[in-house]
C-alpha cells in the first residue's frame, strides 16, 4: 500500500502536473525521502550486522530510490 500511494502520485496529474498542479510533485518529492531514508538505513545495518542484504529490503530501497526520477517535477513546482 506504501508503494501503491507513491505510485498514484507518481503518476497523478499528467506531463504538466507540476505547472498546473504542484502540489503533486512536491507530495511525491516528499515521500520519496520518507520512503528512501529507512531503506537505505535498513540496508546499512543489515549489512553492518550480517554481512548480508535482504533481496525484499533491497527491492524497496531500488523503488524508493526510483521514484527520485519524479524529483526534476518538484523542482520545477
Amino acid at each position: 500500500m506504501n508503494y501503491g500511494f507513491a505510485a498514484g502520485l507518481a503518476v497523478a496529474g499528467g506531463a504538466d502536473r507540476a505547472e498546473r498542479n504542484p502540489a503533486l510533485p512536491l507530495a511525491l518529492a516528499t515521500k520519496t525521502g520518507w520512503n528512501a531514508y529507512p531503506a537505505v538505513r535498513l540496508g546499512v545495518e543489515e549489512w553492518g550486522s550480517n554481512r548480508a542484504l535482504c533481496a525484499y529490503s533491497q527491492a524497496a530501497t531500488l523503488v524508493s530510490l526510483a521514484l527520485a526520477l519524479a524529483l526534476p517535477a518538484a523542482g520545477r513546482a
